[in-house]
Parts: structure tokens; sequence; C-alpha cells
């Protein structure tokens, strides 16, 4: 990835270029950033547990595939989305750790309330309390990063901290099935209140158990929050009005970038919610077999699709710069629709598991390539709100890509194929779409990253 696009991507201004020669990171530094990482796995791993016990539970418990798409779904991505904001809004005004490390603990006792849970208002309701402290961890650790590390430094960091939360949920996989396959190992030596206890529900508890070491890791973290709350407050006001203005001006632009990102997440989001299950009840394949298998497959996909990125920006970033994204999007989105459509018809699970890795690669570098588009579409003094908005988007389509497959699914019938069905058939045209919007918005994307270039020159200029 070539100097220019690392820059874009983490943010780096030309103050942090003069500050990295006087402020090197401490080695408190680095821990802080290796215990975020460490609690963005475990976030992973709580959800991970409830996705490839999600069969096994649903036997138990008598559950529907809508059930299980709003659990997902509702659960999982929207109640996130619901409680990012006010946990942001704290985290500005009290001390980031204490508030970390308090959604540690409650995402925690939620996991474990899971474990205990014979109904699915009691599962549903312990999910939704799990993702609205989680939510709580990437806008933390965002605000962290910058108070401990400056100029190149800083967008080391940040891309460490990217990388970590791409692989997070495929390392986080692996682990999952390890934690399975760990308790069906040594079931008898359990302690005895956990004999005959189903496996999804003692790896709720294995998991929630270690929550508050993190807390206290986090705890350790030394936080220097040196930002000047009024001069942020006049900022905001100087800016009042900027960001209609801009999105008036530059709508065909953001229309079709928001949009397509949009498109390609509600296709991905069915994959990762459905696919442990989905390999789980077509195949006859364990917690322990999908969590070391699937898990693999997706790690693998995710390093490719990272690499295809930097090594498409390798080459051609020098030349197009933002644009490249733009036009390497529709290719990537466009190619994942040929695998995910053969889902209708797949026969075994080494099939499956080839079409898994063919749609991720494409998809991931797809997401990878996006953000120094998000920050290129947007003016520096409106930029952070309108990756709100991005960020906003995302979720509610990622969100709505899982129930969407549940209900296919139930409508379908019971066909043991019916899951990877309802994939494909919601997954394709999505795809499409998303290929569609990005050919449609490259000329407008054009005009746009032309204007903002200059109004940051003036900016910058006028300071």
């Amino acid at each position: 990835m070539s100097d220019y696009a690392v820059g874009r991507i983490a943010g780096e201004s030309t103050q942090d270029r003069v500050d990295e020669s006087t402020h090197r990171a401490s080695s408190a530094a680095w821990f802080a950033l290796y215990v975020l990482l460490a609690v963005l796995i475990l976030c992973a791993v709580d959800q991970v547990v409830l996705t490839i016990g999600t069969e096994p539970m649903r036997k138990a418990l008598g559950l529907s595939d809508a059930q299980l798409g709003l659990l997902q779904g509702l659960g999982l991505s929207l109640a996130g989305a619901v409680g990012s904001v006010p946990l942001a809004w704290l985290a500005d005004r009290y001390d980031r750790r204490w508030v970390l490390a308090a959604c540690i603990v409650f995402w925690s006792a939620a996991t474990a309330v899971r474990g205990l849970g014979q109904s699915f208002e009691v599962i549903m309701a312990s999910t939704i309390g799990m993702s609205l402290a989680a939510a709580s961890l990437m806008p933390i650790a965002y605000a962290i990063i910058p108070s401990l590390f400056h100029g190149r430094q800083r967008a080391t960091a940040n891309l460490i901290f990217y990388a970590g939360s791409a692989l997070g949920s495929s390392l986080a996989m692996m682990l999952g099935g390890a934690v399975f396959a760990a308790i069906d190992a040594h079931a008898a030596a359990m302690p005895a209140f956990l004999h005959g206890m189903e496996s999804w529900r003692t790896a709720s508890f294995a998991v929630a158990i270690v929550g508050p070491l993190f807390a206290a890791l986090v705890m350790a973290i030394r936080d220097r929050q040196h930002s000047n709350a009024a001069d942020h407050r006049a900022a905001l006001q100087a800016s009042k009005g900027e960001l209609s203005r801009h999105l008036r001006a530059h709508w065909r632009a953001v229309v079709g970038v928001f949009g397509a990102a949009a498109a390609g997440g509600a296709a991905m989001g069915p994959l990762m919610a459905w696919l442990p299950i989905a390999m789980a009840r077509r195949f006859q394949l364990s917690p322990a077999e999908i969590g070391a298998q699937l898990g693999g497959i997706l790690l693998v996909a995710t390093v490719v699709g990272i690499a295809t990125s930097g090594l498409f920006n390798r080459i051609w970033g020098h030349r197009l710069g933002e644009l490249l994204s733009v036009r390497a999007a529709p290719y990537l989105t466009g190619f994942s629709a040929i695998p995910l459509a053969s889902f209708a018809f797949i026969g075994s699970a080494q099939a499956a598991y080839v079409a898994i890795f063919l749609i991720m690669v494409p998809l991931i570098a797809f997401n990878a390539g996006m953000p120094i588009v998000y920050q290129g579409i947007a003016p520096g003094n409106v930029r952070a709100r309108l990756m709100a908005m991005s960020s906003a988007i995302a979720i509610v389509a990622v969100a709505l890509g899982p129930i969407a497959v549940g209900y296919l699914s139930d409508y379908i019938g019971k066909n043991e194929n019916a899951l990877l069905m309802a994939c494909a058939v919601i997954g394709v045209p999505l795809t499409l779409l998303s290929a569609t919007l990005m050919l449609w918005a490259e000329k407008h994307v054009r005009a746009t990253l032309a204007a903002v270039r200059r109004e940051d020159d003036a900016a910058r200029a006028g300071t």
C-alpha cells in the first residue's frame, strides 16, 4: 500500500507528520493497542459461540428460522447500532477505560445469562444486552488510539487494529470451535453442575467467565485524553450546515458509494450469520468441526482478500488514488455473485467451502478498499459525520440480510438446502446491485473527489 493511501485511510494530517519526529509511541501505548485487540477477539468469540452453537440451541428450544434471523439481525446487529451512539457519548465525557471495562463485564454477564436461557425471549434479551455493550468497543478504541500514537505510528496502529477487526471473526470462529471441542473432550472432568448440560450453554459460561480479566487489562491502559471539548464544540458550530450543503451538491456520489457498500454488506451479512447453521444442517457437521473448518476457510479468505486489496493499491494506487477502489468494486462484487449462485444446488461440504472462499475473497477486498473512498468524498469538516452515516447505513443493511434469509428459508419449507438456497436468492441480486451502483457512481465520485481536494486545499491555505 502506498504512503499516500496509508495516510488517507488513517486520516493522517500534515501536523501528524511533524509530530512524529518528537512523539514516539511508548511501550505502554503498544500494550494498550494489544489489549484492545485482545478485547476485540473476546467480543468476536462471544458472538461466534452464539452463532456456531445456534443449531443445537434451535433443536433444544424449538426455535424457527425466522426467530434465528431475528436473533442474528435484530439481536446482534441492530442493537449494536443503537448502542454505539450513547456509549460513545459516555466515552467522550468520562474515562474511556471505565466505560469499556464496564461494558466488558456487562456483555460477559449477558453471555452467561444466555447460557441459562430456556426460551427465545431470554436468549433474545441476553443477545441484545451483549450487543448493546459490545457496541462500545469500536468507537472507544478509535478514540483511544489517537491519544497514544502520532504521525505514521498512528497510521500503523490504525491499520493493525483494522486488520485485527477484519481477521478477528475468522480467528474467533476457530477459537469458538476449539471451545466446543474442549468441552466435548473433557465433559467428564467438568464440575458436577455442568454434567448433562448442552455444549452451547457450557461454551457461553466458558467465554463469559474471562470477561472480568479483560476488563482489568483495560483498566491498566494509560489513556491520555488531550482533546479540548470547547474547541470541539466550536468546530462543530463553525461547520454547522456544511454537511447538508455537501450532501445536496454531491448526493449522487454519496448515494452510489453508500448504496454499493450497503448492498455488499447486506449480501455478506447473511453469510456470516447463517453459514455455520447451514453447514450443520445440510452436512451434519458438529460445532467443533464448523469452527475449525469454516473458521480456517474464512481466515485464509480474509488474508487473501486484504492482500488482494493491497496488491491492487501497490500496482495502480499511485495513478488512481481513491478512484482505484471505485474502479475495482464492480468487478469484485460482480465476481462474488457467481460462486454465491452455486449455493442453490451445492452438494458437498468441500464444494461449499470452495464456494465460500471464492465469495469472501472479493467481498473482503471490496470492503478493505472502501474506507479511502468514504474519506475522499467528504471534506475534512464533515468527514467524521459522513463516515458515521455510512456506518449506520451499513449496520442496518447487514442486520436486514439475516432476517430476510431466515424468513425466506421458512417459506421454502423443509428442504435440507433451504438456508443455502435462501442465501443465494438474497445475496446474488444484492451483489449485482452493488456492482451496478458503483458503475453508475464512478463519474460522480470522480467529480466529488476533485471538489473535495479543492476544498481541503483551500482550508489548509487559509489556516
